[in-house]
């Protein structure tokens, strides 16, 4: 079994799906499917590295950059396309995802879309008139052509079919490595960066600073709150090159002067383990998520999440892993001033339940093994 799988981009700066997709397809490799990746990069940046078991190609963009055209990739599809099984597009709106969907038609190949959250209400009204025109000239025949969907989360599935769209609609969310998160993480790295954080308890928000992401309203609110908890710091651990990147840190800059919140920039490897390894609590007060991999981590890691309700995370609420409301002020406020001023043995209780729930229900080996089995079903 071959699966030709097309993302516009595997820029870290693009989010979540930039990281979980190269686990997602080594996994699959032991699944029983081979894997052949094929995505852009800016001109004259270098290619994304090549991944485990993976074979990854990547081809530099040219005109009209904000849509990731890449002519070369066209050609790289076809010929991969001929020996697939199955082509898998993730996301929308771009050129990568048109050019997956048009080789599928021309090749006579079945055709799985994830949408990657880009059929939410919150990301239609993006660009809105854009959308429409991109639609009716394109994305609307790729879709209607779709043998299959993959969504995150019931949330997200229920959003395809609100759309009206045919064919198969599969949940298959993300996953963690357990082994991972088999021993605690050690919080050195980011307390050596930023002594403060050894000498209070950290509430964690990670995630990029995206307008979507909640940050402005969780900084409003955390204002509130400061002096009643002052044994608490706010670290925000994410990073954005963007105009509401800095327009954050400048609100925000008072605070970090106090040490009461740290801003440590994008984190990965043992300085994104470290974050959470420092963490008691976390938070994402989204206003919108198809599936929010930050909070699967976070729960992976044993921390009790405060997360709005437009994260589809109802069993935080359900299984008691800590607290999941609306995402507006009076919520926020009051799940904060709850989580802030719970006994450390109950917020840990809450967090170790989360963690064995997480772990039990979201490896990567069996959720590549769903996959594979959808990718037999459709190519039958």
């Amino acid at each position: 079994m071959r699966a030709v799988h097309v993302i516009a981009s595997l820029d870290a700066r693009d989010g979540g799906p930039t990281l979980t997709l190269p686990e997602l397809w080594k996994h699959l490799g032991t699944a029983g499917v081979e894997v052949r990746a094929l995505t852009t990069h800016a001109p004259g940046a270098p290619p994304p590295a090549l991944r485990e078991g993976v074979a990854l190609r990547s081809f530099p963009r040219g005109f009209p950059s904000p849509i990731k055209r890449a002519p070369d990739l066209a050609a790289a599809l076809r010929e991969e396309g001929r020996a697939a099984d199955v082509i898998h597009n993730h996301g929308c709106w771009l050129f990568p995802n048109w050019a997956a969907g048009r080789m599928a038609r021309r090749l006579a190949k079945p055709l799985i879309i994830s949408p990657l959250g880009h059929l939410d209400a919150w990301s239609l009204t993006r660009n809105p008139w854009r959308k429409r025109l991109i639609r009716a000239l394109v994305e609307g025949r790729n879709w209607r052509s779709a043998r299959a969907w993959v969504a995150k989360s019931e949330k997200e599935a229920a959003e395809i079919r609100a759309r009206g769209l045919s064919g198969i609609v599969r949940v298959i969310p993300n996953g963690v490595d357990p082994a991972r998160y088999a021993a605690p993480f050690d919080p050195g790295p980011i307390c050596d960066l930023h002594p403060v954080l050894r000498e209070r308890r950290v509430l964690l928000f990670l995630s990029r600073l995206h307008p979507k992401k909640g940050l402005p309203l969780l900084l409003t609110v955390w204002r509130s709150l400061v002096s009643r908890f002052p044994d608490w710091t706010l670290l925000i651990a994410g990073g954005a090159d963007s105009e509401h990147a800095r327009d954050v840190k400048e609100g925000a800059r008072d605070l970090a002067a106090a040490g009461r919140v740290v801003f440590s920039g994008a984190v990965s490897g043992r300085m994104k383990d470290a974050a959470f390894g420092v963490a008691q609590l976390f938070v994402l007060p989204s206003v919108s998520e198809n599936f929010g991999q930050a909070v699967l981590e976070a729960l992976a890691s044993g921390l009790p999440c405060i997360v709005s309700r437009a994260c589809p995370w109802s069993e935080i609420a359900t299984r008691d892993f800590g607290w999941w409301m609306l995402p507006e002020a009076t919520a926020l406020r009051r799940a904060l001033e709850d989580a802030l001023a719970t006994p450390p043995t109950d917020l840990a209780a809450k967090g170790a339940r989360g963690r064995a729930w997480a772990l039990r229900e979201f490896g990567w080996p069996g959720l590549a093994r769903r996959m594979a089995d959808l990718y037999r079903e459709v190519s039958t």
